[in-house]
């Protein structure tokens, strides 16, 4: 677990995400998915929307985790923050 957290922290997988969202919402690959099935263009794009928002939500968590513990320490001892 410890591992996967150091992963999402790195800046490098940030950009390689942010390029392949890039790559995924572009116009060839809606394209590709709108022929396939009817619904595809839904689907597709609703599926991508849904990794995008969970791989967001992991690595905000693994950034958060620190401070958190950090904020709860400085509150036991009275120190606000």
């Amino acid at each position: 677990m410890e591992r996967l957290k150091n992963l999402l922290k790195k800046p490098g997988l940030h950009l390689f995400l942010f390029c392949l969202g890039l790559v995924l919402l572009s116009w060839p690959l809606i394209t590709i998915a709108n022929e396939t099935i009817s619904a595809g263009i839904f689907i597709y794009l609703f599926l991508v929307w849904c990794i995008m928002v969970l791989l967001l939500f992991l690595i905000a968590i693994s950034h958060n985790i620190r401070g958190l513990d950090e904020t709860k320490e400085k509150k036991k001892e009275g120190v606000d923050v």
